[in-house]
């Protein structure tokens, strides 16, 4: 975390975190970056009603699409193509 969070430092609207639930409130979108617990089954209620924009950007493929759309967000799994 301490890398990411150096090279991110001027950019204004960037979060980082450990625990997604806390640091999605006014986020733009999630990005998911890492296979960590904590990310494999986040509460996508909460992150819906805290992001500005529904949109979940999977960059590990852990969650699964359908899902992420049954709350009303967008989904991107990076690498998967369009489904």
């Amino acid at each position: 975390m301490p890398e990411a969070r150096a090279s991110t430092a001027s950019a204004p609207t960037s979060i980082s975190s450990t625990a997604p639930r806390r640091r999605s409130i006014g986020a733009d979108v999630l990005a998911i970056v890492t296979e960590w617990k904590e990310f494999r089954s986040p509460d996508f209620e909460r992150m819906r009603d805290a992001l500005r924009h529904k949109v979940i950007f999977d960059g590990r493929n852990l969650v699964r699409s359908r899902v992420v759309r049954s709350f009303g967000l967008t989904y991107h799994g990076i690498g998967r193509g369009v489904r």
